[in-house]
């Protein structure tokens, strides 16, 4: 599910293997830039001993490990993906670091397979996006939480606010004179106008 910046939709149409090569092999860099964005989605998650939270589209392994450790040994985190070769990472990752309270499994954000009410948190960090009619996956999501549970997801903003993503296709198809790329739906930048998706005093509108 998590290929921040050429991701499939959820159900997996088009996955590309190389893409999961890439983020491995980039990881220790895209972690450095993003671990302040995991910590922030664990705090607003209220994550601490004892917890158990299930982390959708966690790629790699972000923010699942983050989660585990606020959770401690008492706790428990579920990370899920479409892709078997990031999983194999995050499971390798999680050896190195010895962490016995997170595990990783493949599914789908779409047809999600976890207990009602189990989870005092989901976390969703650069997935939702790609998962085509939000409303399935976030009431799964909800579904999954336990009685005051929380959700917290992370989108990308505007693509012009996100030049990294953005930038180098732009250019790339400038200068070979063809159109510019495609930043609506089923892109990064799918879901950045978040007014569209929030209602009234914060709350979702799923």
């Amino acid at each position: 599910m998590n290929d921040q910046a050429t991701a499939p939709p959820a159900s997996g149409a088009g996955w590309n293997p190389k893409r999961a090569a890439m983020w491995k092999k980039w990881f220790p860099v895209i972690e450095r830039a993003a671990q302040v964005l995991s910590d922030r989605m664990v705090e607003l998650a209220a994550i601490g001993p004892g917890d158990r939270v299930l982390d959708v589209a966690t790629g790699l392994g972000e923010p699942a490990v983050t989660a585990a450790r606020k959770a401690g040994p008492g706790g428990h985190v579920e990370g899920v993906d479409l892709s078997a070769d990031m999983l194999d990472f995050a499971r390798e990752r999680v050896r190195e670091l010895g962490l016995g309270n997170v595990v990783f499994r493949k599914g789908d954000a779409a047809a999600l397979d976890v207990p009602l009410e189990s989870y005092d948190s989901v976390l969703c960090r650069w997935g939702l996006m790609f998962m085509g009619d939000i409303a399935v996956p976030l009431r799964r999501f909800h579904a999954a939480l336990k009685p005051g549970g929380r959700l917290v997801a992370a989108v990308w903003g505007p693509a012009d606010n996100a030049l990294a993503l953005s930038l180098s296709a732009r250019v790339v198809l400038a200068h070979l004179d063809m159109p510019p790329p495609d930043e609506g739906a089923g892109t990064p930048f799918g879901l950045a106008d978040v007014d569209d998706y929030v209602g009234p005093g914060g709350s979702g509108r799923f």
